[in-house]
């Protein structure tokens, strides 16, 4: 399994958000050249993202995007499921009529537990955790001279 560009950069356009404390919105520009993430690209995400009721918008002078749910509450099931769908190794775990074999299968029910433990790991992540290790990823790094200035690596 690989997660997508978009779910990474999402999760990332997230934590922006987050760290700005929600205080005023985040024209999209100046997150996209923080991030090093073309603006366009970071458009269609953050359309994304938008439908699936995570961010919200404000337009006119001052507008951007804005966290439409508290940090907390987003996790990375729900950026997940923006832009991969439903989480599913294989094509029976969820669905046993996709292949003759499911009833006797062990592999599917060894994959069928594997899918609900990522899944649990993925809804335990909130962004809000995610932006406790970064502030405590920049202390460390303060006393080590290596910080980086507004770009989050994941």
């Amino acid at each position: 399994m690989k997660i997508s560009t978009k779910t990474r950069y999402g999760t990332r356009f997230l934590l922006h958000l987050a760290l700005n404390n929600g205080a005023a919105p985040v024209p999209i520009s100046e997150i996209a050249r923080r991030q090093g993430i073309s603006r366009r690209y970071l458009g269609n995400i953050a359309a994304a993202l938008k439908s699936a009721g995570i961010v919200k918008t404000a337009v006119g002078a001052g507008g951007g995007f804005m966290l439409a749910l508290p940090p907390g509450r987003i996790t990375l099931a729900d950026v997940f499921a923006a832009f991969e769908g439903g989480l599913e190794l294989v094509h029976c775990v969820h669905n046993s009529a996709a292949c003759k074999r499911a009833p006797d299968c062990v592999a599917r029910d060894i994959w069928r537990d594997v899918n609900a433990s990522l899944e649990k790991s993925m809804k335990s992540v909130t962004i809000t955790d995610m932006a406790r290790k970064h502030h405590a990823k920049g202390a460390a790094q303060k006393h080590t001279g290596r910080i980086k200035g507004g770009n989050y690596d994941f």
